[in-house]
């Protein structure tokens, strides 16, 4: 009888987190997309590297998140985020 209410609390708990990461799943990219944008500024301005662009899609109509340019190199950068539970 313990084990099946625990398992029970289990399967709801797991629903919750579930629910909660697809609210949140917008919200998560962002912060990935943030998280990486400033690491690869950083890496560049500490080669010395200073005049790049980043522009944002508003949407993924052309399978692309960001833009990076700097010069004639341009880089097209698509993004994916997901949970371990996925």
């Amino acid at each position: 009888m313990r084990r099946e209410a625990d398992r029970r609390r289990l399967v709801r708990s797991d629903h919750r987190i579930r629910e909660k990461d697809s609210i949140y799943s917008g919200l998560r990219e962002r912060i990935v997309e943030h998280a990486f944008v400033g690491d690869a500024l950083r890496l560049l301005w500490q080669d010395g590297v200073v005049d790049v662009e980043v522009l944002r899609s508003e949407f993924d109509a052309h399978d692309y998140d960001l833009v990076m340019a700097q010069g004639r190199v341009v880089r097209h950068i698509q993004s994916k985020t997901g949970t371990s539970r996925s």
